[in-house]
């Protein structure tokens, strides 16, 4: 009965109408940027970048934002550029509840056990996780393994807890999945009675999806979505391809902003439906996928071309995860571009290109957050660069663990 309660108040579902036609007709008008654009014309509006909301970050705001509850939130950098843009407590009730609907498709309940395999930098800035993020994983059966700081010696006790709550869910980046996986397999270890995978946060090659898999003896789905728009589409059982949520509008487009024809890769665009405080129309994520509108009844990516994430390397053979590194810079507005490249076991480059003038006290923490999981004898050297080039796709890596490559 206490679990209901819980779950009712911690996934309460808005009765709001998020469709298409209700957030176009909103933004013409109820924000500045949007006002002259036709409500009933999604391709009249132009598509929306990460400089476009930097210079009109204002403009961009809903008339009606002082009668919300809203926090300013920055994106994960995937393309090196991080952006700021706002959030309020309607988007975020309604990302949990699409959250918990895509967990109940895989057969997990509130209450059931639950392991999440993700990054918390303040665990290991702060030695210990909050009070407030203990209290939440206690009554929603969260098991926290942090992803950040996977030693030998760690990934062995997380191997005993996994097998000791035997989860109806796991959780995790892509990369540290696959990475705790393989250390599975080079270790002669046995997964028992694990449920269903979701990955997240990171491209899921097959070759990982096929080691998870093997070594975990369960399903993996893949999902994808980002800090800016939430949840974008999810993996489902009996389905070829990533289910679009009822959170966003996708389209995918060529290198000239036209539409593409029904199964031709492209750029993703998205449309959040959900985020009335700062509405985000035509949104180019920086990814590429493929989209196929015909093959169900409803629209699945068939394909994501999305963020490539390294593991970085310490001396002592511990694996960091590359989104470590990105956290730190988070919220340090003056950084309009960043890559982060491990030269050596003990030299990181972190370049930037700079929006406004640097902040030394910025600067100082990034060295000693970077420290804290390198080593102390970790040289940092921060290069200040004009910009930084892309891939052949176009797409940036934002972290390159150069020993990778040797």
């Amino acid at each position: 009965m206490i679990n209901r309660i819980v779950e009712k108040i911690a996934y309460k579902k808005s009765n709001k109408d998020y469709s298409l036609n209700n957030i176009l007709d909103y933004v013409t008008n109820n924000t500045e940027y949007y006002k002259n654009f036709s409500a009933t014309d999604l391709s009249s509006f132009p598509i929306l970048t990460k400089d476009i909301i930097r210079n009109q970050f204002e403009n961009l705001k809903s008339k009606d934002l002082n009668s919300r509850k809203w926090w300013i939130n920055t994106s994960g950098g995937s393309t090196g550029e991080p952006v700021k843009f706002i959030q309020d407590k309607e988007y975020l009730l309604q990302s949990r509840y699409t959250t918990y609907q895509e967990k109940q498709k895989l057969g997990y309940k509130f209450g059931n056990n639950f392991i999440k395999l993700w990054g918390d930098e303040k665990e290991i800035l702060n030695n210990s996780q909050s009070l407030k993020s203990k209290l939440i994983n206690k009554i929603k059966n969260i098991t926290f393994l942090n992803s950040f700081n996977m030693s030998q010696e760690n990934m062995f006790t997380f191997v005993e807890n996994i097998n000791k709550k035997q989860p109806k869910l796991i959780v995790a980046y892509a990369q540290a999945m696959y990475e705790l996986a393989k250390f599975v397999e080079e270790n002669n270890l046995n997964i028992q009675n694990v449920g269903s995978i979701i990955t997240s946060a990171g491209t899921l090659y097959p070759f990982m999806r096929e080691t998870i898999e093997k070594n975990f003896n369960t399903k993996v789905y893949n999902r994808y979505g980002s800090r800016e728009v939430g949840n974008i589409a999810c993996e489902e059982p009996d389905i070829a391809g990533l289910v679009i949520t009822n959170d966003v509008y996708i389209e995918i487009v060529d290198e000239n902003g036209n539409l593409c024809p029904n199964g031709i890769e492209g750029d993703i665009i998205v449309t959040s439906l959900i985020n009335y405080a700062m509405p985000l129309i035509r949104y180019r994520i920086g990814d590429r996928g493929i989209l196929n509108r015909t093959k169900y009844d409803f629209p699945i990516l068939e394909k994501v071309s999305g963020r490539n994430v390294n593991m970085f390397k310490t001396r002592d053979n511990k694996l960091i995860d590359g989104e470590y590194f990105t956290h730190l810079i988070y919220n340090k507005f003056w950084i309009k571009k960043f890559q982060i490249i491990q030269k050596s076991f003990d030299l990181i480059e972190v370049k930037i290109v700079k929006d406004l003038d640097e902040n030394k006290k910025d600067l100082l923490n990034i060295e000693d957050g970077i420290k804290k999981i390198m080593g102390k004898q970790c040289k940092i050297i921060f290069t200040f660069v004009n910009d930084i080039p892309p891939l052949k796709s176009g797409k940036y890596l934002y972290t390159i663990c150069e020993l990778n490559e040797k």
